[in-house]
């Protein structure tokens, strides 16, 4: 996959954190969790979640996967959504079981 996002970014250091894939991730895994605790597996919730922050990527973007620096950036606005969301629900977890 890192060699996708290298030559997707044209940026050696690409990874999916960058474009705000993994934070998408974490951010469906744990809702998941957080709605579902024991019918539907997180790994459902963390492949729904990256495929979100594609999507919102894609739109934010305004031109699809042409422009690299629209790219970046708008994965790091979904990145820093994603975390938002990722901290919200460890905390309403934690609030819950205080």
């Amino acid at each position: 996959s890192g060699a996708l996002f290298q030559s997707v970014t044209r940026n050696p250091l690409g990874s999916p954190d960058v474009i705000g894939l993994s934070a998408g991730a974490g951010a469906g895994a744990a809702i998941c969790a957080l709605m579902f605790p024991d019918t539907v597996p997180v790994a459902v919730g963390a492949l729904i979640g990256a495929v979100v922050a594609m999507a919102l990527v894609y739109v934010s973007t305004g031109t699809g996967f042409r422009n690299p620096a629209r790219l970046v950036i708008a994965g790091i606005g979904v990145a820093a959504m994603g975390a938002a969301v990722t901290q919200y629900v460890v905390y309403a977890l934690e609030r819950d079981k205080a």
